[in-house]
């Protein structure tokens, strides 16, 4: 459920150093591909990707700077995860 992705995803940062997360810093039940509670970890890119361009109100560049991509690899992460740019827009 994405309430739990957000929670998850804002304790995750949190509780990281240096702004980063690293696998091992998910709770088991997550990583366990066996659990319903698994995520992919493509579902929290996206996740991530469309939270900051909502922030950011649909500005791509600036979010690529704030995510730490090239314009063009956030570009085809868009394309890949179907993410609706016009429905971030503020």
């Amino acid at each position: 459920n994405i309430r739990e992705l957000e929670n998850l995803i804002e304790r995750l940062y949190v509780l990281s150093t240096d702004g980063e997360a690293c696998l091992q810093d998910l709770p088991p039940r997550i990583l366990d591909p066996r659990t319903k509670d698994s995520l992919l970890l493509a579902d929290i890119e996206k996740w991530h990707i469309e939270r900051v361009l909502r922030l950011n109100g649909g500005k791509q560049r600036k979010t690529a700077r704030d995510i730490g991509v090239v314009y063009n690899t956030l570009m085809k992460k868009v394309r890949d995860y179907g993410v609706d740019l016009e429905g971030l827009k503020r």
